[in-house]
């Protein structure tokens, strides 16, 4: 039996449990490699609790220590899957180079383009310019451009998180063009998410809630506008922890909208995965307020082009109703977006779904052929097939 080592350092929890969950419907041997703070996550979900083979770093020691811990274990392993790799680019270079393997890429510009017209010094205010221009000193005293270039040319293969993502960077002018690999299987559809029943309407927005990369401004201006339009009681869940003092301000302004008719729910922490499922299942319909251009460090990425969203994966799942911004590339998905220009076409759609139930229509007009692409078992098919291509 092939066995394949999943390693997941950061704090991409979730794309860790998607994968877990494709290969628990496989026959491939697993050694999961991450963290106390992602066991602690992903604690209660079944297909997490069921993988015997887990090595967990804990939060006090540190990445040498553990890298030197788990590097002998990784001998018989045949395909050595990286998920995450922002930090220590030499010790993941020394690591990977005697191994089949295999590093997802979550930011295309950060790691394969180093243009300058990729780098933002200046950003909205004094303090976050000073931060970005230290940053990029550091940058430039490690010598990181160099580091990530080593570290990408130890690994055997690059992938992505979406097909928009794949076809971008292959048709632009990147490093290590013939290393990557097709699309990373890791969006489907979980068939066993219920309907909701109730006369309130449920409103989620998954996600870290900031402005780096999301509009909240406009959600914000569009429901208070609307809010005393509205015919029946609305439940906003903003599904996700506010990032510093930012975050907490655009939380703190939605408390101030509530009233007999609308009702907000937050959290002020990360929340376990299994809450995050449990409240999403509850959604009539969500709102992605994507905003195309964000920064990753002093680098900006496009998403759906150069760096994908996870909310995506999120309204996928339960096949919800979503607003999304018409910039997002939803082609190839199941039609369950309903996309807006600007901030009026969404106040129109919002004030529509809410009082005439609109986003039931999404239902019916459903594209059977995507919805059976974007299954589970076609995933778990789609998955047994591109570790084959590479074992």
């Amino acid at each position: 039996m092939p066995k394949i080592t999943i390693i997941e350092l950061y704090n991409h929890s979730e794309v860790l449990l998607n994968l877990i969950r494709l290969f628990s419907e496989t026959n491939y041997e697993l050694l999961i490699i991450s963290t106390t703070q992602n066991d602690k996550e992903l604690a209660g979900i079944n297909e997490w609790e069921k993988v015997d083979n887990k090595i967990l770093n804990k939060e006090q020691q540190s990445f040498k220590e553990f890298f030197k811990y788990f590097n002998p274990i990784l001998k018989e392993t045949d395909l050595l899957i990286v998920l995450t790799a922002t930090s220590h680019y030499h010790l993941w270079s020394n690591i990977v180079k005697p191994f089949n393997s295999l590093l997802l890429i979550h930011n295309a510009n950060t790691y394969l383009n180093d243009d300058f017209q990729h780098i933002q010094i200046i950003d909205k205010n004094f303090y976050d310019s000073f931060l970005n221009f230290l940053r990029w000193g550091r940058s430039l005293i490690k010598n990181e451009k160099y580091a990530k270039k080593e570290m990408l040319g130890s690994f055997k293969k690059i992938t992505f998180l979406a097909d928009s993502i794949t076809n971008f960077v292959l048709n632009s002018e990147v490093f290590f063009n013939d290393k990557i690999y097709k699309t990373l299987p890791n969006t489907y559809i979980l068939t066993n998410f219920p309907k909701p029943e109730n006369d309130c309407i449920n409103i989620v927005i998954p996600g870290t809630i900031t402005e780096n990369g999301k509009d909240y401004r406009m959600v914000y201006s569009a429901f208070e506008k609307c809010i005393v339009k509205f015919n029946k009681q609305v439940k906003l869940t903003l599904l996700g922890k506010p990032r510093k003092q930012i975050g907490s301000q655009i939380v703190d302004d939605f408390k101030k909208l509530q009233n007999d008719i609308f009702t907000i729910e937050f959290f002020n922490e990360s929340i376990p995965r299994i809450q995050f499922e449990e409240k999403l299942l509850k959604a009539d319909f969500l709102i992605l307020p994507i905003d195309i251009i964000h920064s990753f460090g002093i680098y900006q990425e496009q998403f759906g082009f150069t760096n994908f969203s996870g909310t995506i994966n999120d309204a996928i799942y339960g096949l919800k109703p979503t607003l999304i911004s018409k910039l997002y590339p939803i082609d190839n998905y199941p039609n369950i977006f309903k996309t807006y220009d600007g901030s009026v076409e969404f106040e129109t759609i919002l004030l529509d779904w809410v009082n005439n139930s609109s986003y039931k229509n999404i239902e019916n007009q459903l594209n059977e052929k995507l919805v059976i692409e974007y299954s589970f078992e076609n995933q778990v098919n789609n998955l047994n097939k591109f570790i084959s291509d590479l074992i």
